[in-house]
Formats: structure tokens, sequence, C-alpha cells
């Protein structure tokens, strides 16, 4: 990634966002009692900020997951400008995938051209919003287009005709026009109600056939609150305001937008524009799960199933290639994790000598993942602990320091299995790979290394020989598992016997494969349990 060099004083180039003169304001006064009207822009406004935009496939999936989660109003993308885009809304329409309570959206500009290759995209739909915008602010007017309010106005106003001309000569179609002052929220207010006006006057909406105005946040510029200001302003002051859906987009470059979201619905807003977990342009658009999910915690319905969120996780970064992070909230691995296992980690660790091993190399392999999961016996506050999540495995060859390791500790089983789930919910049959060279001077093993952790295990292996091709069932095996968290190093070392062990002489490779030990959890950790031979719970 490229260094970013940042001004030592970025206080001196801005200005304040000059206040919203809003008397009698009364958002900080309400509270949600409704779910808004939710749209997705993934497959538009999401896959254009993609490197590598989603094929044909993956949009399909994400459209029928997007269905499956309850939204009723999905924006698939903008056909005037991208052929793939028009292949997959005639795909939509000419295969019947559009349940019968859902409107696809499509995007277009204010030119006449596209305005028509828009409605031969959409030619058959049973419904469909047809949304139309351009930019009004000064920035805008002044260096991009060089044109006067009057010029801008006119430019929407034009666009809003011809889509009501094409759309009267389409009347098996349920048409709903959306209009979005692009840049509004660095706009003058006066002046974006005055074009939303100019444009309702155009559509004349009815409150059976309602129009969508849509006010976004193109680039986040201000704090929440004075967007739920500018919010409330436009609730107040806009014309046909009964027969209006009042939307928003927000964007999230000062990562507040779920917050300006929010606090938009106070402010009158009845709509949200936004893409599951924030993707987007720059910092993304509005993350709909978190908003959606809010109000879920407030007792409110959203309307949206996320109860397989984590599922919808894996969707989403497969189309996407894009991860969801450890910690975003609700869909991280980890967000719904407390650091209490990691302070009871680390008062174990502060009774323990200090250990020392040195790493001699790491190499990326394809191996199998596995997780390594270590328990006190007997259960103990530490069992069950998970070592390891499901990561790219890596190869790992250690050199046991030369009296370092401690011969009096006390034993501490090791497990391995294969970690199929989410939570380690699943355990199923494992297999460690151990590749070994002719002089068994060194071993290397096959783990999935954690976030942090550093994963180190030596195994001191009396290898016998024997004929080619012939098994050798039970050999004994000598774990010990040394785990690095921050400065302190725990070592425990614990003797399995009876392992079944499969050597493969032409690839040189030594399986274990305890296909029996890991069938049932312990109901209280949820780690393996062993059999009783082998001092653990045992299994009735």
């Amino acid at each position: 990634m490229r260094h970013l060099t940042m001004l030592r004083n970025p206080a001196e180039k801005y200005r304040p966002f000059p206040a919203v003169r809003l008397t009698g304001r009364k958002w900080p006064s309400r509270t949600v009692d409704a779910a808004p009207v939710w749209m997705s822009t993934d497959l538009r406004d999401g896959n254009q900020a993609l490197i590598e935009p989603m094929n044909a496939a993956q949009k399909l999936e994400y459209f029928e997951m997007l269905v499956a989660i309850g939204f009723k109003e999905i924006e698939v993308g903008f056909p005037s400008a991208s052929q793939t885009d028009f292949d997959f809304v005639r795909k939509l329409i000419d295969e019947r995938r559009i349940p019968d309570d859902v409107t696809i959206e499509v995007f277009v500009p204010s030119r006449a051209e596209l305005i028509a290759r828009t409605f031969d995209a959409l030619e058959g739909a049973p419904r469909a919003i047809v949304h139309l915008y351009n930019a009004i602010c000064p920035s805008f007017r002044r260096i991009v287009f060089q044109q006067s309010k009057d010029e801008i106005k006119a430019l929407a106003v034009e666009g809003t005709g011809l889509i009501k001309q094409h759309a009267q000569a389409r009347p098996g179609t349920r048409w709903t026009f959306q209009y979005s002052p692009e840049t509004f929220n660095t706009t003058e207010l006066p002046f974006a109600r005055e074009v939303c006006d100019a444009l309702a006057q155009t559509w004349r909406p009815t409150r059976d056939h309602k129009m969508i105005v849509n006010l976004p946040a193109s680039v986040e510029a201000a704090t929440p609150n004075v967007f739920a200001d500018q919010i409330e302003w436009m609730h107040r002051n806009l014309g046909y305001r009964d027969s209006i859906v009042l939307s928003v987009h927000p964007h999230n470059d000062r990562g507040t937008a779920v917050a300006a979201a929010q606090l938009a619905l106070l402010a009158g807003a009845d709509r949200i524009e936004g893409c599951l977990f924030g993707n987007g342009e720059r910092t993304g658009n509005v993350d709909l799960v978190t908003v959606a999910m809010n109000l879920d915690a407030m007792g409110i319905d959203s309307g949206l199933d996320f109860s397989d969120l984590a599922t919808i996780r894996r969707v989403a970064e497969r189309c996407t290639r894009l991860p969801v992070a450890a910690r975003h909230p609700y869909a991280g691995q980890v967000a719904m994790r407390g650091a209490r296992r990691g302070c009871r980690c680390r008062r174990a660790r502060r009774k323990q000598p200090r250990q020392s091993w040195r790493m001699r190399d790491r190499v990326n392999s394809r191996w199998a993942s596995s997780l390594l999961q270590r328990s006190a016996h007997p259960h103990s506050a530490a069992a069950g602990d998970a070592l390891t999540r499901r990561a790219r495995p890596m190869r790992i060859s250690l050199e046991r320091a030369a009296g370092r390791l401690p011969r009096d500790q006390s034993p501490l089983p090791v497990f391995v299995c294969v970690n199929r789930g989410i939570g380690n919910r699943k355990q199923e049959r494992a297999v460690v790979r151990l590749h070994l060279d002719q002089r068994a001077a060194r071993d290397d093993v096959g783990l999935a290394p954690g976030r942090q952790d550093i994963l180190r295990l030596h195994l001191d292996l009396p290898i016998t020989t024997a004929p080619r091709g012939d098994p050798v069932d039970e050999l004994p095996l000598r774990l010990a598992l040394a785990i690095r968290m921050d400065v302190a190093h725990v070592v425990r070392e614990q003797r399995v016997e009876r392992l079944p062990i499969a050597i493969d002489h032409r690839a040189k490779t030594l399986s274990l494969e305890p296909a029996n030990r890991f069938d049932h959890l312990c109901r209280h950790c949820r780690a393996p349990r062993t059999p009783r031979a082998a001092g653990g719970h045992g299994q009735k």
C-alpha cells in the first residue's frame, strides 16, 4: 500500500462545517419505533467499488442471498453504463428470478440516450425503480459542470420528464421514480429543496404511488447531528411530503455512517440505502447489518433475517473478495468474545517459569487446516482454550533450545483436530502430517497459526523401519506444545500411547489419525473427550 503523507496540522487546511439553522429541532427527543424501508445497493454502489467486480454468477448468488435475508428493494446495477449489468438485469427478468414482493432498482444519470438504454434493460419487469441522479453542490456546479443553479435544476427536470415519457409508454410495469441530489450534504438546503420540488412537480406523485427522494451524504463531511438537522429541515420543508418516501444514503468517510443513518430516522427519514458490512467507495456505505441489528437489539423488528450471519458473511466475502473484519460489529469472528479468557491465561502464565524456544524457519504449505486445543486436566479454568482459528496452514520447523525445556511439568493433554465449524462447535477426524528427513534432525509439522499466537510443536518420535507398505500401528508418541503469548511461555508434555500411525514410504510422510478420540465434546468446556486410560473424562 502506498504510504500516505499526512499534514502535520490538518486543522489549518479545513474550515468548520456550517451549522444548520433549525429552530425547535425535534429529532433529539424522538425515539425510533419502527424499522425503515431497506434498500441494498451491494450490487451497484458496492460492486462498482470492488477491485474486481462480481461476475454474473456471483451477482446472482448475492441477489438470492439478499432476497432470502428479506430485502424488498434491491439496486441491481447501472445497465446504461455496463453491459455486464445490462445482461444481469435481463437475466433476472427473462428467467423470472424476481419474487413478487421484491422491486429491483437501476441507476441512471440525466442523459437521454442512457435513460433509453435503461428502459430497454427493464423491458418486461413487473416492478422497477428508476433512480435518477445529478450532483448539485457548489463545487460541482462551479468546477465540474461550470453551470448555474438554474442549469443544474433544468438538467434534473429534463431527465425526469424523459423517464416519465418512457414509463408511460410501458404501462405493463409498475414504475417508481427516485431522485438523488448527489452531494446533498454539502449543498445549500434551500437549493436542494428547490430542485426536489421541481422534480416532484414534474413527476406528480400521489399518496398511493409515491416518489422517492434520496438524500445522500456522498462524502461524509460533518458530524451525524448535522446530517440529522439537514434531514429534519428537508422533512419539514419539502413539497408533496405526504407523497414522498424520504430516503438517506450515508457514506462512511468519517466513520459515523451508522450513527448518521440512525439519527436520520429520528429526523424523519423513511428509508435507508446501504450495503451489507459497509462495502462501497472509499470507506464504504452505511453498514446495513449493523443498523438493522442495532434496531433488533432495541426490541424493534428490523424485518431482516440475520439468523445465519456466519453464512451471510462467508457469501459476501467470497463474492466481493473483501474480508469482514474480525472485530466487525455482530458479524466479526471475535465480536462476541470477551477478555476474560485472555486474562485467565495471563494469570496462569505468571505462575509458570519462562521458557525459551527458537524457530528455525516458517514455510507456507497447502496442508489441511488443523486446530490445536489444550486442556488442563481435569478441565480447569483454561480448559478448551482454542489456540488457533481456521487459517492458511503453515509448515513450521523448530529446534529445541538445549537445556531449556523443563522436565517436571504437570501433564497436559494435547488434542489435534480439524476445525470445520464456527466457534469450534464441530469436531471432525484429524490428520497431522509429519515430514521426516533421513537424519531426523528436525520435524516439520503442519499447523494453522492463530492471529497473534505462535504455536510451536516439537515431536520426539522413536522411528523404526518397517517393510515397504507395511504400517507401523502403535508407536509411542511424545508431544510437547509450547505456546508463546506476548512474552511469556507455557510448556507442557504428555505421553500419548497407542495412536494408529502409518508411514507412506514413497511420499516420505507419516500420518496420525486418532479416528475415535474426538467423537464427543465435554459438555462443560467443549473440549474433546479422551478415554479414561489416557487420563481424560472417558465416555459412558
